[in-house]
């Protein structure tokens, strides 16, 4: 088995801390830190992904926040974990195509095991990801309702169609 972590650091000393860490615990061979790539390279490895993690911390900045990450997964019929954050946790309760636990080590490591040790739950779950999302997720349905949300709560606000097109009347 391989964890596969595509993607960069925030910082160099973030990713020797990590490499240090993965080595410390004698892991070499069972995790690949990949460093930045381009986005058909890191495609490349999700599709070859048994299971997606979508661990984003909990507070202020990410409770209100809706990651891409899960659903990019979810689009490509990969069975997910996530964490609790509100709109993950959303997303796996419609759409049932993953896992949602706490943000911890050892609650991801039990999902993750149930996913792979249960073929069937796995297979449902990759079934209804690319459904969901296209039902749910895109950006015209999002854009939509976005736009719907504004002309609810702005309704004096909202622009007359001539200076939506620039032309001030």
């Amino acid at each position: 088995m391989l964890l596969v972590l595509a993607g960069d650091a925030p910082s160099p000393d973030e990713m020797a801390w990590m490499r240090a860490g993965i080595a410390r615990r004698g892991l070499d061979r069972h995790v690949l830190l990949t460093g930045w790539l381009p986005q058909r390279a890191a495609l490349g490895y999700a599709l070859r992904a048994e299971v997606g993690l979508s661990p984003i911390p909990r507070g202020t900045l990410f409770d209100v926040s809706s990651p891409t990450k899960l659903v990019e997964y979810l689009a490509l019929g990969i069975p997910s974990v996530a964490n609790d954050i509100p709109d993950q946790q959303q997303v796996l309760a419609e759409s049932r195509a993953g896992l949602c636990v706490p943000m911890q080590a050892s609650a991801f490591a039990a999902a993750v095991q149930r996913l792979l040790d249960d073929p069937v739950l796995a297979a449902e779950c990759s079934q209804r990801g690319p459904a969901y999302v296209n039902s749910h997720r895109t950006y015209a349905i999002l854009g939509r309702i976005v736009a719907e949300t504004y002309t609810k709560i702005l309704p004096s606000r909202m622009p007359d169609a001539d200076s939506r097109c620039g032309r001030i009347p």
